[in-house]
């Protein structure tokens, strides 16, 4: 697993002022509310039904009131954070304790009113904050660190939300023993990010890069519940961890099954020379044989390319078998909620276990 231990200065400027985003909200506010004081009754009502063509369904005109003053209020309480923050680096300077709540405080508004770009940059600026005053490996980092996530997660920023997972864990696992249940809640969190960026190819990976991920997802869940299971941990703790490890171990051998056979490499070499020969007149007037080697495609390598897919993806089944296993295991002498949940699970994975080994039946070499 990688460990990325960002750090940067934080800035003496809050956010910048001017977001265009928020002079635009400005200027429909008040708009809105200037027609809305001249209008009455129906006309209100249709002026704040047109006002945009991409809004959600029709609130009514209190909802549409109390949202348009929520909006105000929102806009005040952002200018007087921004000038409460560049009060205290006039006073304090820019690396104070108190100005890590300020940001954090600047980054929750900013998410409220939407403006998902500029809350990330207020929330980096309380982690690398929280970074400096309480050291690389705090506890207090953790809620600016999640907030963060949050954000670049609404933006879609996928490779950033991936280096922030990773670098989450790693604090994780400074913090606290991998037997301690927030540090198994923080890698759990990990865990799912990881499949579900695999499951829509949010990193935009090859086929090998998503399957080299899976393999290493699946072994850091083995080593998980391996050191829960030590612990003597409860059922219900664990289950959560058998079910994604039973989800990873089921979408790599889709993966595998999905892939065809020909980019697997065989065990044979590709190619063999064979020997050609033909007769050519000679300066005699006579005929001559003449030999010379050519390299043509080896009739076993997509044989054994074949036979390296279904290899590998008996090894992915063996697994989803073992998975199938474990849960019924630990589905004994759990309550009716939590079993009917294992009940599921296993039912679902033997559904696409047959699905899958049905389809590599079908597949033919030639």
């Amino acid at each position: 697993m990688r460990s990325h231990l960002m750090y940067s200065t934080p800035s003496r400027i809050a956010a910048p002022r001017d977001s265009r985003n928020v002079r635009l909200g400005v200027a429909w506010l008040l708009a809105h509310l200037i027609g809305a004081l001249f209008l009455s009754g129906a006309a209100a009502q249709e002026l704040a039904a047109n006002t945009s063509t991409e809004s959600a369904p029709q609130e009514s005109g209190a909802e549409a009131d109390a949202a348009a003053q929520r909006s105000v209020e929102l806009f005040r309480e952002l200018e007087l954070q921004r000038d409460d923050i560049e009060r205290r680096q006039a006073q304090t300077g820019a690396y104070d304790l108190s100005l890590i709540e300020s940001h954090y405080g600047l980054g929750n508004l900013l998410t409220e009113l939407e403006d998902f770009e500029a809350a990330a940059a207020a929330y980096n600026e309380a982690l690398q904050l929280s970074r400096i005053n309480h050291g690389l490996y705090s506890q207090q980092q953790l809620p600016s660190l999640n907030a963060l996530i949050d954000s670049r997660t609404r933006l879609q920023q996928w490779q950033e939300v991936d280096n922030l997972n990773e670098l989450r864990l790693h604090l994780a696992s400074r913090l606290y023993m991998k037997i301690d249940r927030r540090y198994l809640e923080l890698a759990r969190q990990y865990g799912r990010w990881k499949i579900e960026a695999l499951n829509k190819n949010l990193l935009r990976q090859s086929g090998r890069e998503r399957q080299k991920v899976a393999g290493d997802i699946s072994r850091f869940y083995d080593q998980t519940l391996s050191l829960a299971q030590g612990a003597g941990l409860p059922k219900a703790d664990l289950l959560p961890f058998v079910i994604d490890k039973s989800e990873t171990d089921l979408m790599m051998a889709k993966a595998v099954a999905a892939t065809p056979f020909k980019a697997f490499d065989g065990g044979v070499s590709p190619f063999i020379n064979e020997r050609h020969c033909q007769n050519v007149p000679n300066p005699n007037g006579g005929v001559g044989r003449q030999c010379y080697n050519v390299q043509v495609e080896n009739p076993r390598y997509r044989e054994s390319q074949y036979q390296a897919k279904q290899f590998a993806l008996n090894q992915r089944l063996s697994e989803v078998t073992r998975a199938i296993g474990r849960l019924e295991a630990l589905g004994r002498g759990l309550p009716p909620a939590e079993a009917a949940q294992v009940d599921e699970q296993v039912a679902r994975l033997k559904t696409e276990y047959r699905r899958i080994a049905n389809r590599a039946l079908g597949e033919r070499v030639y």
